[in-house]
């Protein structure tokens, strides 16, 4: 006969350690008044603030974080209300989030909103400072009010998006501890549905402040992004701009210095400048107007080529390299290459003051050429320069030609 096994004292004491599930979560509710603060626990049913357990219901009430205390980290499993939360103390506390959860608003102005799952804005979003983090994903549905002026951050891999319009800018100009910047962190996305309005009346930056940028941040436009103001935008080194959608640079220059890539729009309008930064490159689409300008010192590429009727497009050291059949009204290479494998066209001004015509293409001037300056200007052979209108030179650099040059006009 077998002999069943028997449980020793021992292991019958340790089966409740080895239990794996998960914990227990319990619903708390908040009790107001509206506008109160979340840690004092007389505002909860329960008569105590939530754990980090908990799964939270805040009603219709608006909640607050804070005012002003340090090193407070405040934790929920979710929250579900329909009211605003204000997220306003130290830089070191705020709020984490590990579920899923809803809001009827989000007013962040000092600390952090940290979430590793999916939260729903069904209002607005009004950001002034402070933190947006956490491995998770934020939707914001209704209107996005974004003030640089002391620094907003989004990181830890956190995606926003915007679904809604958004006012972006910032209330001053910089100054110490105020760098007029939105911080996106290696792998964190800001991703604009909706109507993104530059309007603030100084300079801003998305920038990257990783000491080691491995991963970019990565800011992506499928709606419309319009800079209406005279001031400077720049996406820095180490976030990439990524365009599907529509842009227009109505005002001032809009710097995109970290590359990415566009398979929707840009317009430029006149007395704008849209300028392409050096050391990363840029993958640029055929829906290109200019009636500003456009200025390259990186590399820039458009496998479509480009039809360019406004003013004046300028190389400043970097690489202009096109697949296709293109035109410009003004061309100006200061340096630098412009790489062709079809044919180009200037119908204005063609400013040759440095660097190199370059691919198997071709560039005629319709117009008139101007050769200027005193820096070395070459040609390679598989390139041909056709001069079918008035031709000027008053520089004294040198002219390298190994291609074919064709003179129809003066």
């Amino acid at each position: 006969m077998a002999v069943k096994p028997k449980l020793t004292r021992i292991a019958l004491a340790l089966l409740p350690l080895l239990y794996i599930g998960h914990a227990h979560t319990a619903t708390v509710i908040w009790n107001g008044p509206n506008g109160g603060g979340w840690h004092d626990g007389n505002n909860w049913l329960n008569l105590a603030a939530p754990t980090a357990l908990d799964d939270v219901q805040l009603g219709a009430f608006d909640t607050q974080i804070g005012p002003f205390i340090a090193g407070s980290n405040f934790e929920a499993a979710s929250v579900t209300g329909t009211g605003t939360l204000l997220v306003r103390t130290l830089s070191d506390s705020g709020l984490t989030l590990t579920g899923n959860s809803s809001l009827g608003g989000l007013r962040l102005e000092r600390g952090f909103f940290r979430s590793s799952a999916n939260t729903a804005i069904s209002g607005p979003l009004t950001w002034q400072g402070g933190a947006i983090k956490g491995a998770g994903t934020t939707r914001v549905e209704g209107q996005t009010t974004l003030d640089f002026h002391s620094g907003l951050d989004l990181s830890g891999g956190h995606t926003l998006v915007l679904m809604g319009n958004v006012i972006a800018g910032a209330s001053s100009s910089p100054a110490f501890l105020n760098p007029n910047a939105l911080n996106i962190g290696s792998n964190a996305r800001l991703v604009n549905e909706g109507s993104w309005l530059e309007q603030g009346g100084f300079n801003t930056s998305f920038n990257n402040s990783s000491a080691n940028v491995v991963s970019p941040g990565n800011f992506d436009n499928l709606g419309s992004f319009t800079k209406e103001t005279a001031s400077v935008t720049t996406f820095d080194f180490g976030v990439r701009f990524n365009n599907s959608g529509n842009v227009n640079v109505n005002a001032g220059t809009l710097r995109i210095f970290g590359g990415g890539s566009s398979t929707g729009s840009f317009h430029v309008a006149e007395g704008a400048t849209l300028a392409f930064g050096p050391l990363h490159s840029y993958i640029l689409g055929a829906a290109v107007s200019n009636a500003g300008s456009l200025t390259i010192e990186g590399g820039v590429s458009a496998a479509q080529g480009l039809q360019l009727g406004g003013h004046t497009v300028v190389i400043n050291g970097g690489r202009l390299s096109l697949a296709a059949s293109s035109s410009f009204a003004d061309l100006s290479l200061n340096g630098g290459v412009i790489s062709q494998l079809s044919s180009q066209v200037v119908s204005g001004t063609l400013t040759w003051a440095g660097g190199t015509l370059s691919g198997a293409g071709s560039t005629r001037s319709t117009g008139t050429m101007l050769l200027t300056g005193s820096d070395h200007k070459a040609m390679d052979p598989a390139h041909t320069l056709i001069t079918s209108g008035n031709t000027l030179q008053s520089g004294t650099g040198t002219i390298f030609v190994q291609g074919r040059l064709i003179n129809q006009g003066d």
